[in-house]
């Protein structure tokens, strides 16, 4: 019996040890650290429920693909279409799931879940106070207001509508089944001003000195391309069309100023000064674009047949390859803090 007891105690012991020691292991979970993250969003397939986030700590090069499941012990949804900083929190709008979840910046840990949408794509803080959400299939824009656990109010809209961007008072809002931008008075809530187009719009950005950049798809007279407006003449100060209309130019994204734009059109182009530039780069499918404001450098996704992990490109200016990742199932996105 003691012999017995003494065995059980040890293995108690043995226990007890190896769990002290599980739990005071180093993470190899990335520190997140002001100034040198990215965020990156993959979507997943559609029903699959295999959306994920990823992180990487751009200073000691840790990566982690699957930082939000492995973070809060749960799968993230279904669809994980875009990112937006908000009230404090990073929230990631889960397209096909319906909801945005809020994470806390320094952690990764989940605060808090809204619900209450169709089909939500972007989310867009209007204020301190309020944020859109725009939607694929709602034929409006949901209000959020802070503190509140689903939306206040929608703004009605024409249909499906993507990314937004604050500028000149209005927030401008892309209608990709219409040739045209919507502006929403962000005071009173409601279409104040629109913008035509050539084609269908597909995806905007800011230009220089307050302008906007957006792309289009072809329409009944021209190619698809991007045009540089002013908002308040509503004049078209650049312009580049797609002549072999193989593709809607996507993914706009811009530099500090403005002046340079960079886009997916069957590959990695830039567009500046009147000047399309096409970068040799390697064959792939070419999905997700972003850029990292403060090494000026460019990260693109190749997600293959949708049906893989994303091979994840970094690149400098020039489009030279700095480092490649494999990332999740459709990365798309890229967030930078």
């Amino acid at each position: 019996m003691i012999q017995k007891l003494f065995s059980l105690l040890l293995i108690l012991a043995v226990t007890v040890a190896c769990g002290e020691k599980e739990t005071t292991k180093p993470s190899d979970f990335p520190e997140l650290e002001d100034g040198q993250m990215m965020l990156v969003c993959s979507e997943g397939n559609y029903r699959w429920g295999n959306a994920e986030a990823g992180l990487v700590n751009l200073r000691s090069g840790k990566e982690e693909w699957k930082a939000f499941s492995r973070k809060n012990n749960r799968p993230l949804g279904d669809v994980l279409q875009s990112a937006a900083f908000w009230d404090g929190l990073l929230w990631l709008v889960v397209n096909n799931s319906g909801r945005l979840e809020g994470l806390d910046v320094a952690d990764f840990s989940l605060k808090k879940t809204i619900t209450g949408f169709t089909s939500p794509r972007f989310l867009y803080p209007v204020s301190s106070e309020k944020a859109y959400v725009s939607d694929l299939y709602a034929s409006g824009i949901s209000i959020l207001k802070r503190g509140e656990n689903k939306p206040s109010g929608r703004i009605d809209v024409p249909g499906w509508t993507e990314e937004m961007l604050l500028l000149k008072g209005r927030i401008w809002v892309v209608c990709r089944e219409r040739e045209y931008l919507l502006g929403i008075d962000p005071t009173s809530d409601r279409i104040s001003d629109t913008l035509f187009l050539p084609g269908k719009a597909r995806s905007i950005c800011a230009g220089p000195n307050g302008k906007i950049w957006v792309s289009f798809e072809e329409g009944s007279e021209t190619a698809p391309g991007i045009l540089l407006l002013n908002p308040e003449t509503k004049a078209i100060e650049q312009n580049w069309y797609n002549e072999n209309r193989d593709a809607v130019p996507d993914r706009l994204v811009s530099g500090i100023n403005g002046d340079t734009l960079y886009f997916l059109n069957k590959g990695l182009c830039r567009f500046a000064q009147g000047n399309f530039f096409r970068y040799p780069l390697e064959a792939g499918n070419w999905y997700g674009l972003g850029l990292d404001p403060i090494r000026k450098e460019l990260w693109i996704s190749d997600v293959k047949d949708y049906q893989q992990q994303s091979r994840i490109l970094r690149l400098d200016a020039a489009g030279n390859k700095i480092q490649e990742f494999q990332g999740g199932f459709i990365s798309s996105r890229f967030y930078f803090w």
